[in-house]
């Protein structure tokens, strides 16, 4: 078995004598995707029977948003990449979602039943017009007994109220339906409106001297992703460890659903682009004044900052207790690289192209801490319980916001800060009325 890898930067070219290209429209699936805090990058895999001779294999339906210098193809097979090209195909849209497609199964349901309640009252309308037209009685030399009369009547009173009152019932569902269409095709609308309107199609074009099964990997960056930290903080009393859960608040509007993948969360931003800075001289001037004496030389420097440089995290897999339920924390491996740190999800998970935030958790981390009060009286006659955390170096924490609970209740939001931290990180739980300073 050999194994090709081809990078669209990269072109390669063979001669080879077998006639016209073959095209092959093959369709893929999203196994796994690595989220970065901006951006993330889609692993799709395709499989296909390589005649011999050269064929022009086309992967249909691949997102709009990709970046066409990041697509990556990879083969397995005895066959031989010659080149990689990539088109927006704008007769095509992207596939609908599994909510878009549901709802537009709600909306013929209830679009058949509007007909069918519109076709009753039709029925309605047209036989109270052939009751109206029909109640004359009796004969032009003949009368008509009273208790004829009677019973004539209380047939067409009875049969006239009947239908009126099966007709305002079946108008009355008409209306419910009605408003309940409207919502749907609302609905729809915003999600119609977040789909992508065009797709990418990858033409892979491949030579080979005999007939091959052949397995593709396409690997590429897309734009419309994202993730942000965010915590939640549980204390019992302050005598147990904090309970600290860090969890992703996810994002993605691609165009295409990402279903049962593989999901990876990496601190890594490719957006910010890896070339390095470079350090340019300072240069000091004497400026000379033409026309008069009385200014005084002036000092003009050039040159700029360099930015801090990212550190590496480090964060080591936790276990959890027996007794509560299984997270995605429980599934997520950290793993720290050269320059991220990346959180790896065991078990398969469902990001749909609805521009919407998806909650996934992380990690779940018992620390250590000491807690104390904090008040500025001066500021706010409240104190402040303090959890003074120890030892959450050894962690891979982000900055980012966190919501506070004790003892079970909801106490209200926070931050975690670990930028310009010593070893002991200060976590605020929240006031305490009851430790109340005056300001006086």
């Amino acid at each position: 078995m050999r194994k090709y890898f081809f990078a669209i930067s990269t072109c390669f070219i063979f001669t080879f004598s077998f006639g016209q290209n073959q095209q092959v429209k093959i369709k893929t699936k999203i196994n796994e995707v690595t989220v970065f805090l901006s951006g993330a990058q889609l692993t799709s895999i395709g499989n296909v029977s390589i005649e011999p001779g050269v064929s022009e294999l086309i992967f249909e339906n691949l997102t709009a948003d990709m970046d066409e210098n990041s697509i990556q193809v990879k083969g397995e097979g005895d066959f031989t990449i010659l080149s990689v090209t990539r088109k927006i195909n704008y007769l095509q849209d992207s596939p609908k979602s599994k909510e878009i497609k549901t709802l537009e199964d709600s909306l013929e349901l209830l679009q058949n039943k509007n007909t069918t309640l519109q076709n009753q009252i039709t029925i309605y309308d047209n036989e109270e017009m052939m009751v109206l037209a029909n109640r004359v009685v009796g004969g032009a030399n003949t009368g008509l007994k009273a208790i004829d009369f009677k019973e004539v009547a209380d047939f067409f009173r009875a049969r006239l109220n009947e239908i009126r009152t099966k007709k305002i019932e079946a108008q009355l569902k008409q209306q419910k339906i009605n408003v309940e269409t409207i919502k749907i095709t609302n609905q729809l609308n915003v999600l119609n409106n977040k789909r992508e309107k065009s797709t990418s199609d990858v033409f892979v074009t491949v030579a080979s001297k005999t007939k091959v099964s052949a397995k593709f990997v396409i690997e590429y960056l897309v734009q419309n992703a994202s993730w942000t930290p965010f915590y939640e903080i549980r204390v019992k009393d302050t005598q147990e460890p904090i309970q600290l859960n860090l969890k992703a608040n996810v994002y993605q509007n691609t165009g295409i659903d990402w279903a049962n993948v593989k999901l990876n969360l990496s601190t890594g931003n490719p957006s910010l682009g890896g070339t390095m800075p470079v350090l340019s001289p300072m240069n000091l001037g004497l400026y000379k004044p033409v026309q008069t004496i009385q200014n005084r030389p002036q000092s003009h420097i050039n040159g700029r900052m360099l930015d801090d440089g990212e550190q590496p995290y480090s964060a080591p897999y936790r276990g959890r207790p027996e007794t509560v339920a299984y997270t995605a924390a429980d599934y997520t491996q950290t793993f720290e690289k050269q320059l991220t740190c990346q959180y790896e999800i065991s078990i398969p998970y469902n990001i749909p192209s609805d521009g919407d935030i998806h909650s996934v958790d992380i990690q779940n981390l018992s620390l250590k801490a000491d807690y104390s009060y904090y008040s500025a009286p001066k500021l706010d006659k409240d104190a402040f319980l303090v959890a003074k955390v120890i030892g959450w170096d050894q962690y891979s924490l982000l900055s980012g916001p966190a919501t506070v609970f004790y003892d079970g209740t909801y106490i209200g939001k926070t931050a975690i800060n670990v930028l310009n931290t010593n070893d002991t990180l200060d976590l605020s739980l929240g006031r305490d009325k009851n430790i109340g300073l005056s300001s006086n």
